[in-house]
């Protein structure tokens, strides 16, 4: 589950699940990378996108905090 910290407790984890996907294969893959990477970059894009909107990130279940393991903007 992913929510906004000061938001409405609405899950965005399929929705971003959605974009992380989608930009993976549409735009990283171009480029020729590896699927793995292209999500992981795609996963840094969404993030930084966030960070410009003053989002911050509560994640409750484990799957999804394995995505963030590295990230410091998580909550």
């Amino acid at each position: 589950m992913i929510i906004f910290k000061n938001e409405l407790p609405i899950d965005h984890e399929k929705s971003i699940q959605h974009i992380v996907h989608t930009w993976a294969n549409e735009v990283y893959q171009e480029d020729d990378i590896h699927i793995d990477h292209a999500t992981e970059l795609a996963w840094d894009s969404v993030i930084e996108h966030l960070q410009c909107e003053n989002l911050h990130i509560q994640i409750c279940g484990d799957a999804t905090k394995m995505a963030f393991a590295n990230c410091d903007y998580v909550k």
